[in-house]
C-alpha cells in the first residue's frame, strides 16, 4: 500500500469517526431525569409531638382570651377537643351565660349549664333557680346549699 492510499484511508476513517461523534451530539436526545436538590427532595413531613407544657400554654391562652379558635394549634384530636370543651366552659362561666354551653356535646352541655345555674342560684340565694337543673338529685342538692338547710 502506498503512502497516498494510507493517508486517504486514515482521512476517511477520521472523517467517519468525526461524523459519528457529531451524529451522536446532534441527534435526538433522551430526556435526562432531573434530580431534585437536597432542599427539593420529597421527605415525609414528620409531625413532632407537642410537649405537655406547649399544650398547657395554648390552653392558658384560650382561658385568658376566651378564644376557642386557638385550640386549633393543638395537634392531637383528643387534646384539641379537651381544649375546646374547657374553653367554652370558661367562656360560659365568665359571661354567666348558659346558652354558650350549647356549643358543647350533650353530656358536657348539661354539666356546663347545671354548673352555671347552680352558681347563679348560690350567688342570688334564690332556690327557685335550682328548678332549672337537669336532675332531681341536683335540684335537691342545690336547694339545700342555697337555703343552708
Amino acid at each position: 500500500m502506498s503512502k497516498k492510499t494510507s493517508y486517504t484511508l486514515i482521512g476517511i476513517i477520521g472523517i467517519v469517526v468525526i461524523g459519528l461523534i457529531l451524529l451522536t451530539q446532534i441527534g435526538p436526545k433522551k430526556p435526562v431525569p432531573e434530580i431534585p436538590s437536597v432542599s427539593e427532595k420529597i421527605v415525609p413531613e414528620v409531625q413532632t409531638e407537642q410537649t405537655k407544657e406547649e399544650i398547657k400554654e395554648i390552653m392558658n391562652q384560650v382561658i385568658q382570651t376566651q378564644d376557642v379558635s386557638l385550640c386549633e394549634k393543638i395537634k392531637t384530636e383528643k387534646d384539641r377537643k379537651k381544649c375546646k370543651r374547657d374553653g367554652i366552659i370558661v367562656k360560659a362561666r365568665a359571661k354567666g351565660d348558659p346558652e354558650i354551653c350549647n356549643l358543647l356535646e350533650e353530656e358536657d352541655r348539661i354539666t356546663c349549664k347545671d354548673d352555671l345555674i347552680y352558681t347563679q342560684a348560690l350567688n342570688a340565694k334564690d332556690p327557685s333557680l335550682c328548678e332549672q337543673l337537669s336532675t332531681q338529685a341536683r335540684i335537691d342538692f342545690c336547694k339545700e346549699r342555697v337555703t343552708g338547710q
